[in-house]
């Protein structure tokens, strides 16, 4: 038990320089598999507006809603990573991969 503790605070070590990048890898994930549900609500709510409001809300969504949110959910993911131990960082970063897949696979993305 103790070598693969030791396993995993070796491999948390390695992660901790690319732990932003692997945030926003793991909400952007969630963002594709969701946008299309996103943008279908948002297609429609804005619907009855004229065109420059329909173009400009979905340039707000896309440009700045996405990357807003990525940014965002980014650093509050890396705000929790920092908070846990390293030896069940690593197992906690796998585990979040794997429930977005299984995620992905319920939705019919994979």
């Amino acid at each position: 038990m103790e070598m693969i503790s030791q396993f995993f605070v070796k491999l948390a070590g390695l992660l901790q320089p690319f732990i932003f990048e692997t945030c926003i890898a793991q909400i952007a994930t969630v963002l594709v598999i969701y946008s299309g549900d996103i943008d279908r609500y948002f297609r429609k709510l804005l619907k009855p507006n004229p065109f420059i409001i329909r173009v400009t809300g979905f340039v707000l969504l896309n440009a700045f809603g996405y990357g807003f949110v990525a940014i965002a959910g980014g650093r509050l993911l890396k705000k929790f990573y920092e908070q846990i131990g390293a030896p069940v960082k690593v197992p906690v970063i796998f585990v979040i991969f794997i429930i977005i897949g299984i995620v992905a696979e319920r939705k019919k993305h994979i």
